[in-house]
């Protein structure tokens, strides 16, 4: 059975509570499970309460004018999403959509602010949450407005192995946390153009792929890439 305790201990929102604090949080979370490919919410749908991923995970994403989906990020167990709005008091501004089967837990919006003027150390784990998610929307921009897209993959994978280091991985190898297709629409491009910028890096000996493993074979090699393109 799950412990709900040591799912909201693992957040960054709520790991620098007190155990006190935890247990009254617990009982404000209402379980939601969901199917692969459901939509949990709509950009402009009112916010109501933000959730969190207890098991599989759930995309964050934007359509364009034209209808052309850009995903933004993905949420693993752990990682919160719809707090943004929470405290806005304003509509989602994003879509998200479970890309497997799922297990959510919901804390809904009144309650949680109640919860949060009573416990500051929320405030901060709040505040260096958005800010991780600031600094990954401006890289993103970055990156999507400067770089080529086997750059984009480039600095892609070296933000996987800052999460997950070399040591920690067996034969020097990480696996993608997302399907390619879901990683192409992520780096703002297609998935042939994904599949010819691996299979471009593999030519240059800094990579070899099998399905979703990626070993690395010339960590220096990438970095020196994404820092060659930085200096241009």
């Amino acid at each position: 059975m799950m412990d709900i305790q040591v799912v909201l201990k693992r957040s960054p929102l709520f790991s620098g509570l007190s155990n006190d604090a935890l247990v009254r949080l617990a009982q404000m979370v209402r379980k939601r499970a969901v199917k692969g490919g459901s939509q949990i919410f709509a950009q402009g749908d009112p916010c109501g309460g933000f959730y969190l991923v207890a098991e599989g995970s759930v995309k964050i994403y934007r359509l364009s004018p034209n209808g052309r989906e850009h995903v933004l990020a993905v949420a693993h167990p752990g990682q919160s999403f719809g707090e943004a709005a929470v405290f806005s008091g304003k509509a989602f501004p994003a879509f998200t959509e479970a890309l497997e089967d799922s297990l959510l837990l919901y804390l809904e919006r009144e309650e949680f602010l109640d919860f949060v003027e009573q416990d500051p150390q929320v405030v901060r784990g709040l505040l260096t949450e958005l800010s991780g998610w600031l600094m990954h929307l401006v890289r993103l921009l970055e990156d999507t407005a400067l770089a080529e897209v086997d750059i984009r993959l480039v600095r892609y994978l070296l933000r996987l192995l800052a999460c997950n280091p070399l040591q920690n991985c067996p034969g020097g190898k990480i696996a993608l946390p997302m399907q390619k297709q879901v990683l192409a629409s992520h780096l703002a491009t297609t998935p042939p153009t994904l599949s010819r910028a691996f299979s471009r890096l593999e030519e240059e000996d800094l990579i070899r792929v099998n399905g979703l493993e990626i070993e690395i074979l010339d960590l220096e090699g990438l970095r020196e890439k994404a820092e060659d393109e930085r200096g241009r």
